[in-house]
């Protein structure tokens, strides 16, 4: 007895130990992250009263200049001297208030030699100082005094000019779990951070200047948008570059004669992305606005973001993605055996798989489509309910359509809407004038592209799609006062549409062979908008019918005689749903403190 009371305070003792080891490194961890949160509060805090003080002097300060006294002609020499440039003349005073803010800030500069100024996003990021050094790793974990500190400081890049007289001129700063840095830079995800923060203010060494937000979009971790660009033809098409990704298109004008900022932190929703935020110079005269026009850039240019960081990678297969146009979020669908999973997302981010809508007779082969309803703007989620049309379920011919409640696990089948024995794939639903129920129908080395309601009825015949039995419907549109029809061809590559009943194939887009295509969104006129994805990356497309098409068309077979539509079978009656519930957007819980 006496051994085993021994053994049981040995094992006490050692679990007690390993518990106090556990308890002390953790704490540890806690304080050394409490100590630089704590000393970034003393550095912003300590630096903008040493400002605060500079500023004043120089308000009240008055600089005397005497005017040079007029010189006698007769002692002009008769040399033709070439006049001053505009841009000679701004950097020669820019130098001379960069030698005036020396004197003004020598105490600053006493505590560092790389102080430039003071940034500051009212209403969303507070004042701060931010440095220049000849290497931009020397602020990534140094903070203001010297001293190691993960959260670094904000720095100018090492070869962008001091004097921001470049035409872009990119700031770097961290994102860190407290909010500090640049971290908030990533509400510029939302329009309603443009209307509260609509301009950053620089202060420092060479005055005060203010800059109007234009743009802001996730990005690679490439050198594209961190290049100074001295060559106006080369700025231009960089202007453009970046208001085609812009999340936002915004009702601020910029032109090759204005110099920009860019602001880039990382953006650790994803894995080794970056977010950009640029932003333009107050022209003279120019009034400081109270907030900027912001509205969902629905031709943001297609871009590819890979290793999403939520999902392990994304895979299209037998997907379908739906969007809310007043939130500009979407569900996406996929199908697996007994189930569909549910994925929430934008175009910058996909979360998920969340609850399962589930049915024995889905298949991981399944072809499926959706469309969302009873949609509001206050619902993060997108919707509430939704129409999933499913192929094949069972193992049957023919499309079947239910409906979802997303905040229930299991679907409510309407039944069969395609017409009995026609072997109907590809399913796409589209609300255009109506709710529509597209699918393709293989045949002889083609595929009719059918239309019907998506409640049943009579079903119409939009497209006959030669040299191919595997098109895939996208959706109709209203181009010139005609409904065009538009579809992908796996085989092919093409993104290929024609008007309804001519087969007279033209081409819109070419996107590469194989794709996973998925059309999202609700069409609107001749906008044509695409999720697709291949070896793990997924990208969004907007595309106008009504622009000149590129490229070539595929060759095609030719064609022979259309076949003729045949009439649906009766659907069974629609069974009654429940009210939709609310849903909850999982929060991003990701974090990190890798270089910015």
């Amino acid at each position: 007895m006496k051994k085993l009371t021994i053994s049981k305070r040995t094992k006490l003792k050692t679990a007690l130990a390993l518990f106090l080891c556990v308890f002390a490194c953790a704490l540890a961890y806690l304080g050394y992250f409490f100590y630089d949160y704590i000393m970034q509060q003393r550095i912003e805090s300590h630096i903008g009263n040493m400002f605060d003080d500079v500023i004043e002097k120089r308000e009240v300060q008055t600089i005397v200049t005497t005017a040079p006294p007029e010189p006698d002609p007769e002692e002009i020499p008769e040399i033709n001297e070439r006049p001053e440039s505009a841009s000679a003349r701004e950097r020669r005073l820019l130098l001379e208030e960069e030698a005036r803010g020396r004197v003004l800030f020598a105490d600053i500069l006493e505590v560092n030699e790389d102080f430039l100024g003071m940034i500051e996003i009212p209403g969303l990021i507070p004042r701060q100082p931010y440095v220049r050094s000849r290497d931009n790793k020397d602020y990534l974990n140094t903070d203001f005094y010297g001293n190691r500190n993960r959260h670094g400081t904000v720095f100018l890049n090492a070869t962008s000019c001091p004097l921001l007289t470049d035409n872009n001129n990119i700031f770097f700063g961290h994102y860190t779990t407290g909010g500090t840095m640049f971290t908030k830079l990533l509400q510029y995800k939302t329009a309603d951070t443009y209307r509260r923060a609509p301009v950053i203010i620089l202060d420092g060494l060479i005055g005060e200047s203010v800059w109007i937000v234009f743009a802001a979009y996730v990005t690679e971790p490439t050198t594209w948008y961190t290049i100074p660009i001295y060559e106006i033809e080369d700025y231009a098409d960089h202007l453009g570059e970046i208001r085609a990704r812009s999340i936002f298109d915004t009702d601020v004008d910029v032109g090759p004669d204005d110099r920009i900022i860019t602001l880039s932190v990382c953006d650790y929703t994803y894995e080794d992305m970056r977010f950009a935020v640029h932003a333009r110079k107050l022209r003279p005269g120019e009034e400081i606005p109270e907030s900027v026009k912001a509205e969902y850039n629905k031709n943001r240019k297609a871009y590819s973001i890979p290793n999403l960081r939520p999902i392990r990678e994304v895979d299209l297969t037998n997907t379908a993605t739906a969007l809310n146009p007043v939130t500009q979020r979407f569900v996406m669908y996929q199908a697996r055996a007994g189930a569909i999973d549910r994925y929430l997302g934008d175009t910058n981010n996909v979360q998920g798989p969340f609850r399962a809508l589930t049915h024995p007779g889905i298949t991981a082969s399944s072809n499926i489509a959706a469309m969302m309803l009873n949609l509001r703007e206050e619902d993060d989620e997108d919707a509430r309910t939704a129409y999933i049309a499913v192929q094949g379920v069972g193992g049957g011919q023919g499309i079947t359509l239910f409906t979802a409640n997303l905040s229930r696990s299991s679907l409510v089948s309407i039944g069969v809407v395609t017409p009995a024995g026609v072997n109907a794939q590809f399913p796409a639903i589209q609300n255009s004038g109506g709710l529509w129920l597209l699918y393709g129908v293989p045949g002889d080395d083609q595929t009719n592209i059918y239309r019907q309601p998506i409640t049943g009825g009579t079903s119409e015949r939009l497209a006959t799609v030669y040299g191919t039995t595997n098109a895939r419907p996208i959706g109709v549109y209203n181009v010139d006062g005609r409904p065009v029809v538009v579809w992908y061809e796996p085989s092919s590559g093409y993104l290929n549409g024609a008007r309804t009943g001519v087969n007279e194939v033209f081409p819109v887009r070419h996107l590469g062979a194989g794709l996973r295509v998925s059309a999202y969104g609700i069409p609107s006129g001749t906008t044509v908008r695409i999720a697709f994805e291949t070896g793990g990356r997924l990208s969004f497309g907007s595309f106008d019918l009504s622009a000149a098409p590129t490229g070539d068309p595929p060759e095609t077979a030719a064609p022979p005689e259309p076949a003729e539509s045949t009439e649906p079978a009766e659907p069974d009656e629609p069974a009654e749903t429940t009210d939709p519930a609310e849903t909850t957007e999982p929060a991003d819980t990701s974090e990190s403190h890798n270089p910015p």
